[in-house]
């Protein structure tokens, strides 16, 4: 896999090894591997140029943003899975087999029919709203301001 820092932190090659040092702590930064002790070595360089600062904060910003969309990928295939669980795919077929039975049975028990209509509706809906709800607690996005 390729790796590359972000275009808000990707500068020229420099010969200066502190420059080196610098560019490659802030690609460690921006990428989101970066250690207690490099973080503070960092800090030390942002301190000493207003240039170097806002490099940094560049770099936290473009970190912030790969480790929230990180998060919602991580958070999309936890919902995925729950799709995919034993207990929604024995809802979602014991709500289809109730339903297509009502349809064949009300041709000649119409009230047992209905019931068994009535019952595989009731358990498909309870199937895709309880998931539903589910997808919505666990979304970040639900509290971004449109």
């Amino acid at each position: 896999m390729h790796r590359s820092t972000p275009p808000a932190v990707r500068r020229p090659a420099s010969d200066d090894p502190e420059d080196a040092r610098f560019e490659e702590l802030l690609e460690d930064l921006a990428c989101g591997r970066i250690t207690p002790e490099a973080e503070a070595e960092l800090a030390l360089y942002a301190e000493a140029d207003p240039r170097r600062a806002e490099a940094v904060e560049r770099a936290r910003r473009a970190a912030a943003l790969g480790r929230g969309w990180l998060e919602r990928v991580v958070e999309d295939e936890r919902l995925a899975q729950v799709e995919r669980s034993g207990l929604v795919r024995a809802e979602r077929g014991l709500g289809l087999a109730l339903f297509a039975g009502g349809l064949l049975v009300q041709a000649f028990a119409p009230v047992a029919g209905a019931g068994m209509l009535a019952a595989g509706t009731v358990t498909l809906l309870w199937s895709f709203v309880r998931t539903a709800l589910a997808a919505r607690r666990r979304d970040p996005y639900r509290k971004v301001d449109r």
